[in-house]
């Protein structure tokens, strides 16, 4: 079978449509770091050992926080799969996307609805309630370092192939 993944204007519209739904008065904002980093003086080691201002500000453009969580679950090291299952997939994508903070707003919103939509594109739901879904998204906020296997598990336990 092959995955549907994720794209970033999916996640972006995504972001957008939750601020304007339950906050509207939020900034609707996609957050670029590494342009930040350009403009820090103090960056300037760091950016000289990755070969330069010029090689971050050609990759500034195209690379994000935002690009690397949809990128991170198709990746394959010495030719296999890192996130070898749907859910260690959907698993480091919701992950991601809670930690990383893409956006100005709405992050865990964001994360916890691609999650959905991720699962839905492969022909599964996330069954979890509401209540389960918030509290589960709040505590991985809370604790960055949770392992990938907690939240994959999570997310096989609390979703299912539609009937």
């Amino acid at each position: 079978m092959t995955l549907h993944y994720l794209t970033e204007p999916e996640v972006i519209m995504l972001n957008g449509l939750l601020i304007k739904k339950y906050s509207p008065h939020e900034e609707l904002k996609l957050l670029v770091q590494l342009r930040q980093k350009l403009e820090r003086p103090q960056e300037k080691s760091s950016l000289d050992f990755y070969g330069g201002r010029e090689v971050f500000e050609e990759l500034a453009g195209e690379v994000s926080p935002l690009n690397m969580c949809i990128q991170e679950p198709k990746q394959i090291v010495f030719e296999r799969e890192l996130y070898p299952t749907l859910h260690d997939k959907a698993g480091i994508l919701y992950k991601n996307l809670i930690i990383k903070h893409c956006f100005a707003n709405a992050n865990k919103r964001t994360a916890l609805a691609s999650l959905g939509l991720f699962l839905k594109y492969n022909g599964s739901q996330l069954m979890a309630s509401n209540q389960d879904a918030e509290d589960f998204t709040v505590a991985i906020a809370l604790d960055s370092d949770m392992e990938l296997a907690t939240i994959s598990n999570w997310i096989e336990k609390n979703s299912a192939m539609p009937r």
